[in-house]
């Protein structure tokens, strides 16, 4: 089940595979839809509302592999660092996490981690490709709700730090809800042990921010920016939590406490 949000309204609608959006109407007026759980920053600007998880990135990397073979430059080249993950799963080994991530959902709501900045570009533009293509197969009428030309792309620390001005109306917060734990029983997290005993990394859903609609702002992960180095939020590596929306934190690599959380931007 999908959230889907128009830009500039408090809309919303939940959204299956094989049905046509239904909207609860607030006050609708002629706006653009967001892309699939995102939430309006404002006319432009959509976040998503969860960090991105690990299911999703799964899904690029099938795609390089059917395009191009899993042995292709492509396909290694956006590999997750799995050495990186052991250092949020100590008790497992690389080709353990490898594989319990390619070969089962088990980790399928963690957030996206032990990924580069060139790396996250790379899903970006796949992101942007693969929604584009989507758009494609609707009729000329539900076409019409998106926008001509978009992008999904890595936020700059203001932009990201915007969600903090966007409260939602309780009806909006109850379908996000619903999301989540639809979501999470369709991956059967409350089956995920790998998760469920971490002592560092969660899942996407663990905790949500009163009245803004986003999860995990503060905890879990640390997200990049658009900027090389710099990152946003917080991560489960940090001494004491930050609470600030507008803190920015330095890497150099890949990290177990780095992830990202995706910009849709309206061009046209």
């Amino acid at each position: 089940m999908y959230l889907w949000t128009f830009v500039g309204v408090l809309f919303s609608v939940l959204f299956t595979k094989n049905s046509t959006p239904k909207p609860d109407f607030f006050n609708q007026d002629e706006q653009y839809l967001c892309a699939r759980n995102t939430l309006a920053l404002n006319n432009r600007l959509c976040l998503e509302i969860t960090e991105t998880p690990a299911y999703l990135y799964k899904e690029f990397l099938a795609s390089i592999a059917n395009e191009q073979g899993k042995t292709s430059a492509a396909f290694i080249e956006n590999e997750p660092n799995f050495g990186v993950w052991t250092n949020a799963f100590p008790k497992l080994s690389a080709e353990e996490l490898a594989s319990l991530f390619y070969a089962s959902d088990e980790l399928a709501l963690m957030p996206i981690v032990g990924i580069t900045r060139q790396q996250a570009e790379a899903f970006c533009e796949w992101r942007t490709k693969t929604f584009k293509k989507e758009l494609e197969g609707m009729s000329k009428r539900e076409r019409a709700r998106f926008p001509r030309d978009f992008v999904f792309r890595l936020p700059s620390a203001k932009e990201w730090g915007i969600m903090r001005f966007k409260g939602q109306p309780n009806q909006v917060l109850d379908q996000i809800e619903d999301l989540a734990n639809q979501n999470s029983k369709s991956f059967k997290l409350n089956r995920s042990k790998t998760l469920k005993n971490s002592k560092t990394l969660t899942d996407i859903y663990d905790t949500p921010k009163e009245q803004i609609g986003y999860y995990n702002v503060f905890n879990n992960v640390a997200e990049m920016t658009y900027l090389e180095g710099i990152a946003v939020g917080g991560g489960w590596n940090l001494p004491t939590p930050n609470t600030s929306y507008t803190k920015e934190f330095s890497y150099e690599k890949a990290e177990a406490w780095l992830g990202i959380r995706c910009i849709f931007e309206i061009l046209d």
